[in-house]
């Protein structure tokens, strides 16, 4: 029987057993007993009456807490200075020296790529991390007062509006402080104007505090503050917000997508903005190590399908190539998406790493971008702005998919016409006006029999009438 996999999580990390956890309190203190002679430090605080577990992992410390909370133990943690990443528990009997519930560390965290929960109770306060660590959720309330002009009755939307509603803020907190129980306490905090509100807690506003004339952009929830999209999503969804909150027109919103949607397929942007980087947590299973985890039960299995996930397949793929330089754990892996032959099975056979795109003179996908990470933020904002935004990426959409395919647009069969032959030829080019076009001769028609024929004569373009162009088209 193999007993390692009840006391060792993720092949490193040791816990309590549930088993353990759920006896009674004589065989907890047998099994505290027998643990600290394993894997207790008695070389320090021997002769205080306390003891001392170091333990690295989350999960390894949590559980050996909640065994000594059972039985009654007074507990202390702290982590070491050298090695934040290890947790010390300190336990004792009596009471400790210092306060076990004090403040031992303030850290700062830095940027980071690991997700930050919200959890929502019903009190508002939840337990999180080692030990009795209670987080407390603050709400906000957000107000729309209304204003309206004395004398026309209309709403008001411009500076003074502002200044009024700031006011209005600061004297609502007050006012509801006087009937709020204590320890509840509101206060006002900001003023946004605009403010695009797409759902609970993800909106985008331009924030005001208490001077009128000064703001920021703020943001929540969006893809502006995400970091596992490429720089391009960021470029196009932020043209549109900025021409929302500081141009405040839609034409310039949709003005600003198009253009950037051309600018993509037209190949303008450097590759650097379609770029993406993520953390490689761990290596990879080899086929024992994966033929094992199977033979547990689906509850006790310590390892994640590397093929859902996308960098990891690619770092599988670097060190298949190169297995000199094969990205180890804890490295940045940076990757895009370039264009591949049929359809892949896996999001992982997409993507390839910046330098070996440049050697092989690979081709980056502009249409996964738009139809995977610039599309549904970009349509969440133009929605508030115009009617059926998606026909707008549909248009780019199917020119790149047309393209792809061998089809050319209506365009292709029409030539520019140059200010030299319009200077040469200026009687009939007055008559056209602002006509910049003229059809080509190579325009041909399919028939049933597979043979073809020009569609369009030769001087095809000819002036009606009534003074409209028309083309002179044989079937």
């Amino acid at each position: 029987m193999n007993i390692e996999r009840y006391f060792i999580i993720k092949k490193k990390y040791k816990i309590v057993p549930t088993k353990i956890l759920n006896s009674s309190n004589e065989i907890k203190e047998q099994f505290l007993e027998g643990f600290y002679q394993a894997d207790g430090s008695r070389k320090e605080l021997q002769n205080t009456g306390c003891h001392r577990f170091s333990h690295k992992g989350k999960i390894s410390c949590a559980s050996l807490y909640i065994l000594l909370k059972m039985i009654n133990k007074k507990i202390s943690l702290n982590t070491r200075i050298d090695k934040l990443d290890i947790y010390r528990l300190t336990y004792s009997e009596k009471k400790q020296r210092k306060k076990t519930n004090a403040i031992k560390k303030i850290i700062d965290l830095g940027i980071t790529d690991d997700y930050v929960y919200d959890i929502e109770t019903d009190h508002g306060v939840y337990n999180a991390g080692i030990g009795d660590l209670t987080i407390k959720n603050t709400d906000s309330i957000f107000v729309n007062f209304f204003i309206r002009d004395k004398k026309t009755n209309e709403e008001m939307v411009d500076i003074e509006a502002l200044k009024i509603a700031i006011d209005l803020g600061v004297l609502a907190g007050d006012v509801i402080n006087f009937i709020l129980p204590y320890p509840h306490n509101l206060e006002y905090e900001k003023t946004f104007w605009p403010f695009a509100i797409l759902s609970k807690k993800r909106y985008v506003g331009n924030l005001y505090e208490f001077d009128p004339n000064k703001f920021s952009q703020k943001s929540m929830g969006i893809v502006l503050k995400r970091r596992d999209n490429a720089d391009i999503v960021k470029i196009i969804v932020g043209g549109i917000v900025k021409a929302i909150l500081n141009d405040r027109s839609a034409r310039k919103a949709v003005d600003f997508t198009k253009n950037g949607l051309r600018n993509i397929l037209s190949d303008n942007y450097p590759m650097d903005k379609f770029i993406i980087t993520k953390t490689l947590k761990g290596p990879a299973m080899t086929k024992d190590e994966y033929a094992k985890e199977m033979q547990k039960e689906k509850s006790e299995r310590n390892y994640v399908d590397r093929k859902g996930i996308v960098h990891a397949v690619l770092a599988d793929r670097i060190k298949a190539r190169d297995p000199g330089n094969a990205p180890q754990s804890n490295d940045r892996i940076p990757y895009a998406y370039v264009v591949t032959k049929g359809k892949p099975k896996l999001q992982g056979e997409r993507v390839e790493h910046p330098e070996y795109i440049k050697e092989k003179n690979l081709k980056l996908d502009y249409l996964f971008y738009i139809t995977n990470q610039i599309m549904k933020p970009s349509i969440q904002f133009l929605e508030l702005l115009i009617d059926k935004p998606e026909n707008l990426f549909k248009e780019y959409i199917n020119r790149e998919e047309n393209r792809r395919k061998g089809k050319k647009p209506m365009s292709a069969y029409f030539t520019k016409i140059k200010d030299k032959e319009k200077k040469d030829n200026k009687d009939t080019f007055e008559i056209l006006n602002d006509v910049d076009i003229i059809p080509r001769e190579k325009i041909k028609k399919r028939s049933h029999t597979k043979s073809t024929k020009k569609i369009v004569k030769k001087d095809a373009l000819k002036i009606n009438s009534n003074g409209k162009i028309a083309l002179d088209i044989e079937f």
